[in-house]
């Protein structure tokens, strides 16, 4: 049946505006291939029964069939339009019922239509980095890149994308206040918008990229700490791992879906927190962003920025989702932030005791000093 269907889909992807046509969902290709043998249509019969008996030559029939003249297609068509019946497959289920089957219609530019949607929703709209990202290089070799924005699962991509894209204009989200995450969109260079976060970040203070030739791209970073730029050996671990996330942050459109797995790997406290600021302000321009943390540190911020309420939609906006494992299930628990930050629910083992205890005091010291300006005014 699964042979029967890629068959059913191939012809109906090779059929044209001109020559719609309902395909049988149960056709056989066997019946099919008999049909034209019999009317003598198109293909010798060697080359037929050679399609028929190589499931490994079936790629061909798409082919094959847009290489036809349209008198040749209309033929074909007709011919499979009057013999509709005869192709159904009789195929008999266990009780000897025969089985059910609908008719598809082809409908071609509705067809391209929503293949372009899925491609473009489904696949570019989709940006994803792993939690294990590139080993830091003195040369990033050489890879196949099919898309000039993709950084990578691994930010492997890096140094090349860097490279072509660093002075193509792009519109971002920069803080403006780091106080109270005041943010605007401004339109720079994507190397000049980089250097601004990854200052930000306190990273590094810049990057630049070479053009290696057939060894492939170097990529060199300054530091507060530095003079001159050194590759990222000679750095710490934890700036090859972020500036994949901040490039792909930045190259990416309004209404992308970004993954980022553990972005907090190797990284400082400080800057765990501020990678934070970084995906509010993302999620703030129009980005949809899926984060997999084990970031008290980025929690946290995202806490303080709620309680700050400069931005009015940042709790309507963001889920988080606790997920433990029992047995063989994993179990999503949803973690609730109030207006001012406070989390409504500690699911078990979600914080450390000690983020836990500092919870509690703060909130048993707000109860008690409430407490006690009732009492005064009571007197």
């Amino acid at each position: 049946m699964r042979e029967q269907s890629n068959i059913r889909k191939r012809l109906k992807r090779t059929l044209d505006e001109e020559n719609s046509l309902d395909i049988p969902s149960g056709m056989s290709k066997e019946r099919l291939i008999e049909l034209i043998l019999k009317n003598q249509l198109i293909l010798d019969a060697n080359e037929l029964n050679k399609l028929n008996a190589e499931d490994s030559i079936l790629h061909k029939w798409p082919e094959y069939l847009n290489s036809l003249g349209k008198e040749q297609k209309r033929n074909l068509f007709s011919l499979i339009t009057r013999n509709k019946e005869e192709i159904i497959s009789k195929s008999i289920d266990a009780k000897g019922v025969k089985e059910n089957y609908e008719t598809d219609i082809h409908l071609p530019a509705l067809f391209l239509s929503l293949a372009g949607f899925i491609n473009r929703n489904l696949s570019l709209g989709i940006k994803y980095i792993g939690p294990l990202r590139s080993k830091p290089k003195s040369v990033y070799p050489l890879t196949d890149i099919n898309n000039t924005k993709d950084i990578g699962v691994k930010g492997e991509h890096s140094a090349a994308i860097l490279h072509i894209n660093k002075n193509i204009r792009i519109k971002y989200p920069v803080i403006i206040s780091d106080e109270y995450l005041h943010i605007e969109e401004q339109s720079a260079t994507f190397s000049s918008a980089l250097h601004q976060w990854l200052n930000y970040l306190d990273v590094v203070t810049s990057v630049t990229t070479k053009d290696q030739g057939k060894f492939g791209y170097e990529l060199k970073v300054k530091t507060n700490s530095s003079e001159s730029p050194q590759d990222l050996n000679h750095v710490g671990v934890g700036v090859s791992q972020v500036i994949p996330i901040v490039m792909q942050c930045l190259l990416s459109n309004k209404n992308d879906i970004l993954i980022f797995e553990q972005p907090e790997l190797h990284l400082h406290p400080k800057i765990q927190a501020k990678l934070c600021d970084l995906f509010i302000a993302m999620s703030l321009n129009g980005r949809q962003l899926i984060i997999e943390t084990h970031s008290e540190y980025i929690i946290n911020r995202l806490r303080y920025r709620i309680a700050q309420g400069v931005n009015e939609n940042l709790n309507e906006n963001i889920g988080i989702k606790f997920v433990t494992n029992t047995g063989s299930k994993s179990v999503f628990e949803d973690v609730q932030i109030s207006e001012y930050g406070a989390i409504k629910n500690w699911p078990k083992d979600f914080f450390d005791q000690s983020q836990i205890e500092v919870e509690n005091i703060l909130l048993s010291v707000s109860k008690r000093k409430k407490s006690e300006r009732m009492a005064k005014s009571c007197k």
